[in-house]
C-alpha cells in the first residue's frame, strides 16, 4: 500500500523475522526476497536477512 521503498523494506523485514522465529522456511524466503527487493544494498534490513539465513539451522 506504500509507495515508499523504505517502508516496504521495514514491513518485509518484520514479516521475515516473524517467519524466522516460527521456522517457516517457505514464508521466510518469500519475505526475505521482498526485503532484499526494497531495502538498499548493505542496509541494516538486508544485513538482518543475511544473518537470519546464516543462523537458520542453529535453532
Amino acid at each position: 500500500m506504500s509507495n515508499n521503498n523504505f517502508e516496504k523494506s521495514e514491513m518485509a523485514i518484520n514479516m521475515a523475522q516473524s517467519y524466522f522465529e516460527l521456522r517457516n522456511k517457505e514464508k521466510f524466503d518469500e519475505w526475505a526476497k521482498l526485503t532484499k527487493k526494497y531495502a538498499k544494498k548493505g542496509s541494516r534490513y538486508a544485513q538482518f536477512i543475511d544473518l537470519f539465513e546464516q543462523k537458520w539451522n542453529e535453532k
